[in-house]
């Protein structure tokens, strides 16, 4: 009897923990299944280890209506971001990794390279990166077209992760043709890529940008650009 009792609170804490997993509760929730092998390297398994709490924390401080409560939930806070910031810090570098850029059939751009990350922001309760890349436009292509040209990452397994309002295409005055409301063929600007906005796309979707596979100049106006954007505002209602 000794030994079934001990079999079944061995399965119920198993059973727990499974569901605290799959519910991405705890300060390690999700983070041994997120792979390291990608641009990102090993930044999304320790974001989804560390900030899902960080900011659960937050969000409890803030709702709060007892100064000693608070005061309780800062100290957890506070020991948890020091935590998060001496690990995120101990990650390999990632700068100078490469994000495929490619750009939907129907737009003039050509892109000169792959995007570079050159750069890692770190917060206490979020992280984002930043690659730059450069583009030269094959046609003369109209001013308010760029208006509806869009930055869409999409992970491994074809999955939209995050959609970038940006601006794709920085003119400049030599470039352009403004009796025609152009910018010429054979123009190139400097372009960015940020994962940044809105906060907490890497921590709220770790195991997807830990998959990144490739960043794509879309139109907006498109059913395939529609369709993504569909996926990644699912996915965000999913995650809260």
């Amino acid at each position: 009897m000794k030994q079934t009792r001990n079999l079944l609170v061995a399965g119920a804490i198993a059973l727990v923990a499974g569901v605290f997993s799959a519910c991405g509760g705890g300060s390690g929730a999700g983070s041994n299944n997120v792979p390291t092998d990608g641009p990102f390297g090993e930044i999304p398994s320790v974001a989804a280890k560390y900030l899902p709490e960080i900011n659960q924390l937050q969000e409890q401080r803030w709702k709060s209506s007892s100064a000693e409560n608070r005061e309780e939930i800062a100290k957890k806070e506070d020991a948890l971001k020091a935590k998060w910031d001496e690990a995120i810090k101990a990650v390999p570098s990632v700068e100078g990794n490469e994000i495929p850029l490619e750009v939907s059939e129907g737009i003039d751009i050509r892109p000169e390279g792959n995007f570079k990350i050159t750069k890692v922001t770190i917060s206490d309760d979020d992280v984002s990166v930043k690659a730059e890349s450069s583009l030269v436009l094959t046609a003369n292509i109209p001013f308010t077209n760029f208006n509806d040209y869009r930055y869409v990452a999409f992970d491994r397994d074809g999955n939209a992760l995050s959609v970038t309002c940006g601006n794709v295409f920085m003119g400049k005055d030599k470039d352009a043709d403004y009796k025609a409301n152009v910018y010429k063929e054979g123009a190139k600007s400097n372009t960015m890529f940020y994962t940044s906005s809105p906060k907490g796309n890497i921590w709220k979707n770790p195991e997807g940008w830990a998959k990144l596979a490739k960043v794509v100049i879309m139109d907006q106006k498109t059913e395939a650009f529609k369709q993504a954007e569909e996926q990644v505002k699912a996915a965000k209602a999913a995650a809260k």
